[in-house]
C-alpha cells in the first residue's frame, strides 16, 4: 500500500481483524485511511460519512463552527492502539484557508500510527440519534490480539442474538451444501445472464424467481461471475425509494424542469442515473453531512432530497444480512460453466460505507420518468444501485468463507 493512498476502505486482510473484533464487540466505525501528510502536517480531513456520523450522534456540527483556531472544537476521547488505551484531545475545526474544509485532529496520534494504517472513529450501533454515540478512537494495527485485551474499556461485549445465530447459521448451511462443489464445473441451467442465479437456485433447491435476491430464512442471496466483480461492473439494485420533494408537482415537475424530449417514444422523459458527478444532464448528487440530507443538485438549483436517516433505515431494511456467491466461470451461452469457489457472509449495512460509495461515483441513484399522454407523470420507481464489484463493501461486517 502506498503512503498517499486515498481509499478509506479495509483492505482484505484488515476486514479478517476487524470481523475478530466485531465477533466479540458491539461497535459501528468510520475508517480513515492515514497518509504520510496528514501525518506530518498533523491535519486529517473530516470526509462527507465521518460528518455525517459525527452530526448524527451528537457530537459536532462542523455547519455550527466559525473558521478559525478560535472557534474550534475540543473534546477528550479514548484511542485503542496495540500498546493499549489512552486519552487523547480531538479538534474538530474549519481553517481561515481552504474554504474553511472540515477537519480534525488527534493530539500524540504519531506515536501509534504510520502511514497506511487504517484509523476507526467508534461508535455505539445503539446509541440513540442525537446523543454522543462517538465512544473511542482506534489505530487498526496487525495486533488483534492487544486489541482485544483492551476493547473492553471502552467497548461493550457482543452479546449474539437468536436472529444472530440463525442468519449465521443460514450461511453456514449453504457453505456446507456448496462446499463439495468447490472444484466441480457444472453447466449452465439457463443462458444468459440470468444462467449464474438460476443455476445456483436449482442446486440449493430454491424455488425459481429469477434470483433478483432470493431470500433463505432472512439471509438474502446474491451470485456473481467473477468475471464481473472487475473493473466497473454492472449495476445492481439496492433498493427504491422516492426523495422528498421540493416542488409541489412532484415528479411531474421533475420531468419539466431537468428532462429531455425522447423522439423515439414522442415523450418528454427523465431517465438517467445520478451520480456525485454530474451527468449529461447536469443533475449530481451532493451530500450535505451537516444536513443530514442527500441532495439531488443541478448547478445551484436543487431539484429534490433525502434524508440520510430515510437512506439508512432503508438499506437496513432490505440488507441485514447477505451472503455473496461467487463464480469462476469458462465458455459461453449454453454451454457457459460455473465454479462457486467463493462465499462472502456480510451484516451490518453501513451509511458510512454508502455514503462512501457514493462519493466515489460507484453507488447512485436512476431517475425512470415520462410524461404520459394523458399529461401525469409515470414512474417506474427511484432506484439507488451500486457497481456489482464494491456491493459487499455497504457492509461493516464481511467475513469470507473460503
Amino acid at each position: 500500500m502506498t503512503a498517499e493512498t486515498t481509499t478509506h476502505a479495509p483492505t482484505a486482510r484488515e476486514m479478517k481483524r476487524l470481523v475478530r473484533l466485531q465477533d466479540a464487540f458491539e461497535f459501528n466505525y468510520v475508517s480513515i485511511r492515514l497518509t504520510a501528510t496528514m501525518l506530518e502536517k498533523s491535519i486529517i480531513d473530516a470526509h462527507d460519512a465521518l460528518r455525517t456520523q459525527l452530526a448524527a450522534h451528537g457530537v459536532v456540527e462542523y455547519q455550527a463552527i466559525g473558521q478559525g483556531g478560535e472557534n474550534k472544537v475540543s473534546i477528550d476521547i479514548p484511542l485503542l492502539h496495540s500498546d493499549g488505551v489512552d486519552e487523547r484531545k480531538v479538534t474538530f475545526y474549519r481553517p481561515n484557508t481552504k474554504s474553511g474544509d472540515p477537519r480534525t485532529w488527534i493530539y500524540g496520534l504519531k506515536r501509534n500510527a504510520a502511514a497506511g494504517d487504517l484509523l476507526l472513529f467508534l461508535f455505539d450501533r445503539d446509541a440513540a440519534p442525537g446523543s454522543s454515540g462517538l465512544v473511542g478512537l482506534m489505530v487498526l494495527g496487525d495486533d488483534v490480539d492487544a486489541l482485544l485485551r483492551d476493547a473492553d474499556q471502552l467497548l461493550r461485549r457482543r452479546s449474539t442474538t437468536a436472529v444472530d445465530r440463525s442468519l449465521a447459521g443460514v450461511a453456514e448451511r449453504i457453505r456446507r451444501q456448496l462446499a463439495p462443489l468447490r472444484e466441480t464445473w457444472i453447466r449452465t441451467k439457463r443462458p444468459g445472464d440470468t444462467g449464474i442465479g438460476y443455476t445456483l437456485e436449482e442446486l440449493l433447491g430454491i424455488p425459481a424467481n429469477t434470483f433478483k435476491g432470493a431470500d433463505v430464512d432472512g439471509v438474502e442471496l446474491k451470485a456473481y461471475r467473477r468475471g464481473a466483480a472487475t473493473g466497473q461492473g454492472k449495476l445492481v439494485s439496492l433498493f427504491s425509494k422516492t426523495p422528498n420533494w421540493v416542488h409541489p408537482d412532484k415528479g411531474l415537475g421533475l420531468i419539466e424542469r431537468y428532462g429531455y424530449y425522447d423522439e423515439k417514444r414522442d415523450r418528454q422523459a427523465l431517465y438517467c442515473t445520478v451520480n456525485a458527478t454530474p451527468n449529461s444532464l447536469g443533475l449530481g448528487l451532493d451530500i450535505a453531512p451537516d444536513a443530514q440530507r442527500m441532495n439531488v443538485v443541478r448547478g445551484a438549483d436543487l431539484a429534490c432530497y433525502y434524508h440520510l436517516r430515510t437512506l439508512e433505515a432503508r438499506l437496513a431494511e432490505k440488507h441485514t444480512a447477505t451472503l455473496f456467491i461467487q463464480a469462476s466461470r469458462r465458455g459461453v451461452g449454453r454451454a457457459e460453466e460455473f465454479r462457486f469457489d467463493g462465499l462472502v457472509y456480510c451484516r451490518n449495512a453501513s451509511i458510512g460505507n454508502f455514503l462512501d460509495l457514493v462519493a466515489a461515483d460507484q453507488l447512485g441513484v436512476d431517475f425512470t420518468l415520462h410524461i404520459k399522454a394523458n399529461g401525469k407523470a409515470r414512474d417506474h420507481g427511484y432506484l439507488w444501485r451500486v457497481r456489482e464489484p464494491k456491493i459487499a463493501e455497504l457492509f461493516a461486517y464481511r467475513r469470507e468463507f473460503y
